[in-house]
């Protein structure tokens, strides 16, 4: 009994000289790694008297240590930049769902000398609620479409002064130097295409592709128009105003074939005098025509009494 209490307490002698080796030579390596690491903060080890491979490994984590800071840097300015599209991504969401109010500048214009006919043309774009919101989306730094956002932007006076738009405007289409009076449809449709072509999301314009049946619906076909118009002419523009007609032909035989064709405005034909409703006037631009064809068709063999 005690040759095994002795055997006992020599071996736990034993397993405590070990745990206390083991204590030490972990603190002794911790320590070591604790001053080489300061060390090599303070860049205080010395690469004179050092062997080849010690400057190696000492360049190595010098390197190590730029890259690490290098990658921070990236890091940091990658979630600056993520933070901002965030924030860019909520404010346009609102915009579009027309959560935040736009401030709109809805004061009046300053007629600059027989300029009513432009006043009248910007006046009406700039209660366009649908066009100011995404002018508004996309703040144009383009020359004219620029002039006409800082115009809506503006809150200086309740009267604007339309100058540097005017001047803008007149330096592409020189017709428009001076203060003539001008017809407001015509200056229109002139000023929404500068926009559309500055504001053109298509820089470099791909190849035309002509657009075939290919024994597609008229409603296929009409989607397919759209895409291909879009390849070349994508802006806000478009986006608003631009509208599309299906031109339909109708063989006596019955054949069809049909066309399509974008449109930014519709010359609507006012005969009578007094009231006119818009609807009867459409309904007038669109009525069917009959009219005749060279070519044969390809059904019937005939020359085309076409309606369209």
């Amino acid at each position: 009994m005690k040759k095994l209490q002795q055997k006992n307490k020599s071996q736990n002698l034993q397993n405590t000289n070990t745990k206390y080796n083991k204590v030490e030579n972990n603190e002794k390596l911790n320590s070591d790694i604790k001053n080489e690491l300061t060390n090599i903060s303070n860049n205080t080890i010395s690469t004179n008297n050092s062997s080849p491979k010690e400057k190696e490994i000492f360049d190595e984590v010098k390197d190590k240590e730029r890259r690490l800071k290098v990658l921070e840097q990236i890091e940091e300015r990658r979630k600056i930049k993520e933070l901002q599209l965030k924030k860019e991504r909520e404010r346009r969401r609102k915009i579009l769902l027309g959560v935040t109010n736009i401030v709109v500048n809805k004061n009046g214009l300053k007629n600059l000398g027989n300029t009513c006919y432009m006043n009248t043309c910007l006046q009406l774009l700039i209660h366009c609620s649908p066009f100011i919101e995404k002018l508004f989306i996309e703040e144009p730094k383009e020359k004219l479409s620029n002039n006409f956002y800082n115009l809506c932007n503006s809150q200086i006076s309740n009267i604007s002064t339309p100058i540097e738009l005017k001047n803008e405007f007149a330096n592409k289409h020189n017709n428009y130097i001076g203060y003539k009076q001008h017809d407001t449809q015509e200056f229109c449709r002139l000023f929404l295409e500068d926009i559309s072509n500055e504001m053109n999301k298509v820089k470099i314009n791909p190849p035309y592709i002509e657009l075939k049946n290919d024994n597609k619906t008229k409603i296929q076909l009409n989607y397919e128009f759209d895409k291909i118009f879009k390849r070349r002419e994508d802006s806000i523009v478009v986006d608003t105003f631009y509208g599309q007609i299906i031109n339909i032909f109708q063989c006596k035989c019955g054949l069809e074939s049909y066309s399509y064709e974008k449109f930014l405005d519709i010359p609507l034909l006012i005969k009578e005098k007094g009231k006119q409703k818009v609807n009867n006037l459409l309904e007038k631009f669109f009525e069917n025509d009959t009219i005749e064809w060279n070519e044969k068709c390809k059904e019937c063999k005939k020359k085309k009494n076409i309606k369209n």
